[in-house]
């Protein structure tokens, strides 16, 4: 079932999606290649129905709620584990310039795509072809002016997990609040975030954000995060660009490059994206990832078909660590209905 329609102010969504994911070697990364990357054979199957209702006030008011729940089943060709959790359940109330929700939701922001220093709240992972992040129970609040500047006010529920690119969980029974200003000029926007939170080791910490987008002949952007803490200030800029090329259906060619100042040390990590359409369903990318300290590199190779319920993703990555290679292999089949 897709859409319900009980009223022309009442609406009732059902959405299913069902994914089959084989994994030989589960895909890890972050930008600073901390993840692991295991060599062993499993598969999932993975079931998220959606349930959304909407109600419509007027013309310029929405009232809706969405909760999604993620069942998997999990194999490693031996044993079978069983897993549930609720992914996503959150009330939305929307004006013409307003929006603001409340409960388990994804929230993102920032320009950059493989490197991403605002990663602050999200796992977006630029591997995953669905794009998938665990929520946070959070209140976030958006206003819109009419010239497309916005601003973000959120409150996030302290919670024992950790979400985004943290290292140190923050505390239970918290509220850890934070504001996001984006303004546009020309053809670039430019914005300012901030977000204050206190840890699991009772330490206060506050992140600074400052990223800017340009659209003139190529994109540009770059994206600044500082994080301040009573014993230590680290700072993270990355620095991206891409091109669509007239070639074939055209060729899509992203850079980036990422500079981590630590307490004592200084990395640097360069990412190569180039991602081409063939037809109508399929399209081709291969991602390539350095890390001049550690000389450590990675490279994904990835095929994807798509029609309009169901998707089809087979990828492969090499990693190469001190003359030690590993590559893995994952097949995802995904359905929505």
């Amino acid at each position: 079932m897709r859409i319900i329609i009980f009223s022309k102010k009442h609406i009732f969504f059902i959405i299913f999606t069902f994914a089959i994911t084989f994994l030989f070697g589960e895909f890890i990364h972050n930008h600073s290649f901390t993840g692991d990357i295991s060599t062993e054979q499993h598969i999932s199957l993975d079931y998220k129905p959606k349930l959304q209702y909407s109600y419509i006030i007027n013309d310029y008011k929405l009232f809706d709620l969405v909760g999604i729940f993620d069942f998997q089943l999990l194999s490693d060709f031996e044993n079978i584990e069983y897993e549930h959790e609720l992914y996503r359940a959150w009330i939305r109330y929307c004006t013409a310039q307003t929006e603001t929700r409340i409960g388990r939701q994804k929230i993102n922001f920032g320009p950059a795509k493989i490197l991403r220093n605002l990663r602050w709240f999200d796992t977006i992972n630029h591997l995953d072809p669905r794009g998938e992040s665990e929520g946070v129970s959070a209140l976030l609040s958006r206003y819109y002016f009419l010239n497309n500047s916005n601003i973000w006010v959120w409150g996030i529920f302290g919670s024992n997990e950790l979400k985004g690119n943290e290292t140190i969980a923050g505390q239970e029974n918290t509220l850890e609040p934070g504001f996001r200003i984006q303004i546009p000029f020309k053809n670039s926007e430019l914005a300012f975030s901030y977000h204050n939170r206190k840890r699991a080791d009772n330490l206060y910490e506050n992140r600074l954000g400052l990223d800017i987008f340009c659209d003139y002949y190529l994109g540009m952007w770059s994206e600044l995060s500082t994080t301040i803490t009573a014993d230590s200030i680290d700072y993270l800029l990355t620095f991206g660009t891409d091109y669509t090329f007239p070639i074939l259906s055209g060729l899509h060619l992203l850079a980036e490059n990422n500079t981590d100042w630590q307490a004592d040390e200084v990395i640097n990590i360069s990412a190569v994206m180039i991602d081409l359409p063939i037809g109508l369903l399929d399209s081709i990318s291969l991602t390539g990832l350095y890390n001049y300290q550690e000389n450590i590199s990675r490279f994904a190779l990835a095929w994807q078909r798509s029609y309009d319920r169901f998707s089809f993703n087979l990828s492969t990555l090499i990693s190469d660590s001190n003359n030690e290679s590993e590559r893995d292999v994952k097949l995802i089949l995904a359905y929505d209905f």
